[in-house]
């Protein structure tokens, strides 16, 4: 039988066995922490995990969030 573009296809032809997936990691690059002056870091950082692992993300690339509002690089820089 001959295909749209002109090639031709057997259809009682066997498919091919796919190749094995390949576990892929996931990653989350975007994460924010909670500045350890805050009582509650603990708590919520631990949040941040278990939602990671709920999601089936293997790694978090995280940053701590200054708790100084406006944000700027210098209040944060200080802010440890």
């Amino acid at each position: 039988m001959m295909g749209a573009a002109g090639v031709s296809q057997n259809l009682a032809a066997p498919l091919a066995e796919p190749a094995p997936a390949k576990e892929s990691q996931v990653i989350d690059c975007h994460a924010h922490l909670t500045h350890h002056s805050q009582p509650s870091w603990s708590e919520e950082d631990r949040k941040i995990v278990n939602t990671a692992d709920k999601l089936g993300i293997h790694q978090l690339c995280c940053s701590t969030l200054t708790p100084r509002r406006p944000a700027t690089p210098r209040r944060h820089l200080y802010s440890v």
